[in-house]
């Protein structure tokens, strides 16, 4: 399992605003993120959201995290 700091730190987020952060401004990082990242990039930033909704028992988080459908449908929506 990624430390959660590690975590925060793969999606950009300095683990000092861990406290000030929200799970929908988390999510919106991941979503912007994946869409321009390649497949080893996605994988970490899943697992990355994965941790940080364990961490947070964030249930919107974790499903995020678990819809590979929501990720393609959202690269196409953007463009």
């Amino acid at each position: 399992m990624q430390d959660i700091d590690q975590a925060y730190k793969a999606l950009g987020i300095d683990p000092d605003r861990q406290k000030t952060v929200g799970d929908e401004e988390i999510i919106g990082i991941y979503r912007s993120r994946w869409s321009s990242s390649g497949p080893t990039g996605r994988s970490d930033l899943k697992v990355a959201l994965r941790t940080l909704g364990n961490a947070r028992s964030s249930r919107p988080m974790l499903d995020a995290a678990a819809d590979s459908k929501y990720s393609l449908i959202s690269v196409c929506s953007i463009h």
